[in-house]
């Protein structure tokens, strides 16, 4: 009784619900339920023993009767070979009186005995609450109910009884399983790759319920066993199996395997293995070339040669290479083969099937099967061609007189490029044109306007892809290829402001006005400014309707070129332009010309004043005080360190600064604090601020209005 009572205070601390397997200690586990309970009964007529699943009773059979000394029933739970009960966990009571005794206990394996009796120390009344127990090490647990009157047990009411509705026993396991390694791919001394097996036999006496296997101390891969029913007596099954490993992440190299069995209990046993991974295909031949030059040539002759890169793990035992026509990967013409080889140098000696383009795919493939096409090295073009291009020139278009077609083909190999090149009457030295090639040959295109007018010669140069090369200086009919520049109508742009000037006066002393253009015109911040424009061809000829792109570029260090509108001229080839108010700007006029006209560009350079406020706060002071002159630079942006701002004052018959405040960079506020002194009688002062034209500033010199101030002398 004094071990019962030792025990009462961890009832509140052991779960009375189910503990999963894996939950419990290492070589423990947790049978649930009545199953694995064995009922008896001495006196059936006077103690009712059955199950309620997941709980069990033994009680005493209740009628109008008394029961003899000794009639008992109950429960018994003995533990599997190889394991001991070391905890239990009830839920439910046990009551015990008129003679009739409740008892539970344990035995064997260096077990306790009783460890609970109602009535007795724990079971001060009739009933008390069965909870769970730490059992050290017993073999067979018991529930019991017994008539232990000296005489006899009434039987008119419930006096003895054991009702549980729920039953844990904790089991530790104390034998290991064994794990025997028995075959597999991983462990037969050859480089592996990828995902291999391993065969395990493994038995215990509670069963097996994973196999696990490590490399290098980490787990790589765990195999439940299938048909495992946790909470059973034996749970698992009694055997090994297979088990796969993925040797992907795995460094090259030699590693130690270990395969461990895992049973109920979660005890282990485990053997080792030397294993050899290799998961890395071989880099890519080294200095993969081509004896002499690569590419097409006129002989039928290609001498390949490689060196295998350094392996750390699996050795190169073999080299795979593809044969395609150039340009594709697969088809009835490519051929692959692979042969056996040792590292090294490789030299390999090929010819083309025939006239055309191929390539060739080299990779290599290790002792562990890693090979990777796409790390192969490819030969492009190697190609056969012993001919050179057709070439001609062909006979300028009315329609686009700029442009030189070369007609160019090859039988064999494709056109791989060329030149176009023209030269002046009476010069040596020829001059290349933009020149691009295309479908059926070269195209070029000769601007006018960036050469003298004159007679010229045209010559093309063209190469096919084996380094074949043909010139001519002839045109398809066979007759000397010439130009005559201009080859388009030239055109003149003129742009500005208008402005009317006076002329010379008539005989009658009448004056005369006439318009003319300003390219550099001023005007005032915060103005907009009409510029005119007319485009013409040679007679003044108006071209009508012509689109005329407009490009403004700020006067900022670095500012890029914009482009704002685009205008159309009218019938007569004139155009308007009205610049929106801003900084000083190049507008930059551009007619892009057509194939028969002349393009032409024209610059205007719009300067802006710069602009600032000025105000005071006293315009009437005494000789002495001061005067704050405040004010805001107009125009964005303004300098990083701010702009400079020249305040001055009308004096002996000139403006003179006598003060440079610096306005803020971001709000272009400045302000200057002023003191008047040596002021004798009533005088006025005219005051202005004058913005400079700097760096980062994009405006011209401009003033602000005139403000003034009376001081009267003391």
């Amino acid at each position: 009784m004094h071990l019962t009572a030792r025990f009462s205070a961890l009832l509140v601390a052991l779960a009375l619900c189910a503990v999963a397997p894996q939950s419990a200690a290492a070589g423990e586990y947790t049978v649930h339920g009545c199953a694995n309970w064995a009922p008896y009964n001495w006196a059936p007529a006077h103690v009712a023993v059955y199950s309620i699943c997941p709980g069990v009773v033994v009680r005493n059979a209740v009628g109008n009767f008394s029961s003899p000394t000794g009639a008992e029933g109950g429960w018994t739970f003995t533990a599997p070979w190889g394991t001991l009960i070391n905890a239990v966990g009830f839920a439910g009571t046990m009551r015990g009186a008129g003679g009739w005794q409740a008892a539970t206990s344990a035995h064997g394996g260096g077990g306790i005995g009783v460890f609970m009796t109602c009535p007795g120390a724990s079971c001060r009344g009739a009933v008390a609450p069965l909870g769970g127990f730490p059992i050290p090490s017993a073999a067979t647990l018991k529930l019991r109910v017994r008539c232990g009157s000296s005489s006899s047990c009434p039987n008119n009411g419930l006096h003895g009884a054991i009702e549980l509705s729920r039953i844990n026993v904790t089991l530790s396991d104390t034998v290991s399983p064994t794990a025997r390694i028995t075959g597999g791919s991983l462990i037969d001394g050859r480089w592996r790759a990828g995902t291999q097996n391993v065969v395990v036999a493994a038995t215990d006496n509670t069963g097996v319920r994973a196999l696990r296997a490590y490399v290098g101390g980490s787990v790589r891969s765990e195999q439940p066993r299938p048909g495992c029913a946790w909470g059973a007596l034996l749970p698992c099954p009694n055997s090994g199996g297979t088990i796969t490993v993925s040797t992907a992440g795995l460094s090259d190299g030699r590693h130690r395997l270990a395969i461990e069995a895992v049973d109920t209990g979660g005890l282990t046993a485990s053997e080792q293995r030397d294993i050899y991974v290799d998961n890395t295909a071989p880099a890519q031949p080294l200095g993969l070339r081509v004896d002499g030059s690569a590419g097409w040539r006129a002989q039928n002759a290609f001498l390949l040669r490689w060196s295998d890169p350094r392996q750390t793990a699996a050795p190169v035992v073999a080299a795979a290479y593809r044969f395609c026509p150039s340009g594709s990967s697969s088809g009835p013409r490519c051929a692959t083969r692979s042969v056996a080889r040792r590292a090294g140098n490789g030299a390999t000696g090929i010819s083309a099937p025939g006239p055309g383009l191929w390539d060739a795919r080299i990779w290599l493939v290790d002792a562990a099967g890693n090979h990777n096409a796409a790390s192969g090295v490819v030969l492009r073009g190697l190609g056969f061609d012993p001919a050179p291009p057709k070439v001609a020139i062909a006979p300028p278009a009315t329609s686009d007189p700029t442009r030189v077609r070369v007609l160019a083909s090859d039988d064999v190999s494709r056109i791989a490029g060329g030149e176009v090149e023209i030269q002046r009457e009476g010069s040596s030295g020829w001059t290349s044109l933009p020149t691009q090639l295309g479908a059926g040959g070269l195209t070029a295109v000769l601007d006018d306007s960036q050469f003298p007018d004159g007679s010229y010669r045209l010559r093309a140069r063209v190469q096919d892809a084996a380094g074949n090369e043909r010139s001519t200086l002839t045109r398809t009919d066979g007759s000397a290829a010439r130009l005559d520049l201009p080859l388009r109508i030239k055109t003149r742009l003129a742009v500005g402001k208008v402005k009317k000037v006076r002329a010379r006066t008539s005989r009658k002393g009448k004056p005369r006005y006439r318009r003319i253009l300003v390219t550099r015109p001023r005007t005032g911040y915060g103005r907009t400014i009409r510029l005119n424009g007319r485009l013409t061809t040679p007679g003044a000829n108006p071209v009508v309707g012509a689109p005329v792109d407009v490009f403004e570029q700020v006067q900022l260090p670095g500012a890029p070129w914009r482009h704002v509108a685009s205008v159309p001229t009218s019938r007569t080839g004139r155009f308007t332009y009205k610049a929106l108010r801003g900084p000083s700007r190049l507008v930059r006029f551009q007619y892009s010309g057509t194939t028969v006209v002349r393009p032409r560009t024209s610059i205007v350079a719009l300067l802006v004043r710069g602009s600032t406020s000025i105000d005071v706060d006293r315009r009437r002071v005494v000789n002495g005080e001061d005067v704050v002159f405040r004010g805001q630079v107009r125009g964005r942006p303004l300098p990083p360190q701010g702009k400079l701002v020249e305040l001055q004052v009308y004096t002996r018959g000139k403006w003179r600064t006598f003060a440079q405040p610096r306005a803020d960079a971001t709000t272009g506020r400045w302000s200057y604090r002023y003191r008047f002194e040596s002021v004798r009688g009533v005088l006025g002062f005219r005051f202005r601020a004058r913005v400079r034209k700097e760096t980062g500033y994009a405006y011209e010199l401009g003033r602000s209005r005139r403000i003034s101030v009376i001081v009267r002398g003391v």
